[in-house]
């Protein structure tokens, strides 16, 4: 599929097998993550295939992966980020599959582009998952993501997930929780982030039309990875689950600046 049927703009930079819709200044975050690789060399294609070494006996990624590739259609994946975790699903695609990678970041938006120069089926957005997304309503067949909830707007994002996924589309993500006891519930929930906890989020995800086909608990594990800023507290545990959404209904939305 031409990519470009998809898109409701035409402002937007084609450089190879990258779109870029970022005609602003870049996200603050995305400047930290310039700033951070700085000017190395990273080997995105190597963090592709470790990812499938890493994830190879993983039951609960390996479900995500199935539901990803049943896709016959146009895949995103929201805030691609360096893991690289998606790389057993970019050499499995359908036939008429193509997998879009995002991130406002230009150098790992860069470090993407040249891994998958050869692979024509996936293409490269730079883009601010904060704003609207420039595509038309009902388009996208899967959205998937590794802890999307990194983003501050992450509830704004889920809306315009909702909008652009066709009925019966897919948003596949993998996302951490918190125990009501933890300190790092209270935060979220005092900040009022839509993933304060589990049964939240997903009734959230129910109100935009998302419903919850699938929720696997990953695993539990205590103290905080370099990089991240949850949880508040180290002593608090992280409760990763893989969740899976059917897109039910259509939401008419108010468009948000």
């Amino acid at each position: 599929m031409y990519i470009t049927k998809i898109l409701n703009t035409n402002k937007y930079k084609k450089t190879g097998n990258i779109y870029s819709f970022i005609t602003w200044e870049r996200p603050e975050w995305s400047k930290r993550l310039d700033q951070f690789f700085g000017n190395s060399k990273y080997p995105m294609g190597r963090m592709y295939n470790f990812a499938k070494i890493r994830f190879k006996d993983n039951r609960v990624m390996q479900e995500l992966y199935k539901e990803v590739l049943e896709t016959d259609g146009i895949i995103i994946d929201l805030a691609s980020g360096p893991s690289g975790y998606f790389g057993p699903v970019i050499d499995n695609l359908c036939e008429n599959s193509t997998f879009v990678i995002t991130d406002a970041s230009e150098f790992l938006i860069n470090a993407h582009s040249v891994a998958n120069k050869t692979r024509n089926k996936v293409k490269i957005f730079d883009i601010d998952l904060e704003k609207e997304l420039p595509l038309k309503d009902e388009t996208i067949d899967c959205y998937c993501g590794y802890v999307p909830s990194n983003f501050d707007k992450f509830d704004l994002l889920l809306n315009e997930v909702s909008r652009t996924l066709k009925k019966n589309g897919k948003l596949c993500i993998i996302d951490w929780f918190f125990d009501e006891k933890t300190d790092t519930f209270k935060y979220l929930k005092d900040n009022n982030k839509i993933t304060y906890s589990l049964e939240y989020f997903i009734s959230f995800c129910n109100r935009l039309g998302l419903k919850l086909k699938n929720k696997d608990l990953d695993r539990k594990y205590i103290g905080k990875q370099e990089g991240d800023l949850l949880p508040i507290n180290p002593l608090d545990e992280i409760m990763v689950y893989g969740l899976v959404f059917i897109k039910q209904w259509m939401i008419i939305f108010n468009k948000h600046k």
